[in-house]
């Protein structure tokens, strides 16, 4: 139902600012539904398409929920994301598989759940 997809997301908006807050950084959110989502050319320039949002930033904390994808695209996005952030660290409350895993290792620290 598409009443509940924008709960969903507003409700998932409201726990990322709280969460910025609290830790003192910027999120960027890198979630994939791994039915037909990954990390692929598509994701590298929608985040392209944002870099105004990436200049300067202190602390860039990636939440990332990815089945994965293609490893010279998390290669890309983890140079991107340092070249514009003094610290980068990543955040996987479920999974990040394959080339999830890529741009997990690109991050001084991880924070995994369960």
């Amino acid at each position: 139902m598409p009443g509940d997809r924008t709960q969903r997301i507003e409700k998932l908006a409201s726990a990322v600012t709280e969460l910025e807050r609290r830790r003192r950084s910027r999120i960027f959110c890198l979630i994939h539904n791994g039915r037909r989502d990954n990390i692929c050319g598509t994701t590298f320039w929608d985040v392209l398409k944002q870099r105004e949002k990436f200049r300067n930033i202190q602390t860039l904390e990636i939440l990332i929920h990815s089945p994965g994808g293609d490893a010279d695209i998390a290669y890309q996005l983890v140079r991107f994301f340092r070249r514009h952030s003094k610290r980068v660290n990543v955040i996987v409350p479920m999974f990040s598989k394959s080339a999830g895993t890529l741009v997990c290792l690109g991050a001084d620290t991880i924070y995994m759940g369960n």
